[in-house]
């Protein structure tokens, strides 16, 4: 339930610029860790703290495809020159 409610919304139309997929993606998140999730993926950082594995498999189910999807736009604005000369692995830590 926390995959699909965190993770689930990687989504943006083709149309959408990557400021608004961006920050529609930040938005998202925001909303979605202010309540109940927001509180689940606390204690499970907080748990990581003591069971690197727990951690661990955090980063790879959630983390990692927000990363994903965070290059996959900057790639994208990249090419079509809306954010030239901007590295978009660096750029994920930002907004990730």
């Amino acid at each position: 339930m926390f995959e699909e409610r965190i993770v689930g919304c990687l989504q943006f139309s083709s149309e959408a610029t990557a400021e608004e997929a961006i920050r529609a993606q930040v938005t998202e998140l925001i909303r979605a860790l202010n309540g109940f999730f927001g509180k689940v993926a606390a204690e499970i950082i907080a748990e990581g703290q003591s069971e690197p594995e727990v951690l661990h498999e955090y980063q790879t189910r959630y983390l990692c495809h927000r990363r994903a999807f965070t290059i996959e736009v900057i790639e994208k604005a990249r090419a079509s020159g809306e954010f030239p000369g901007i590295h978009s692995v660096s750029s994920t830590d930002t907004v990730t």
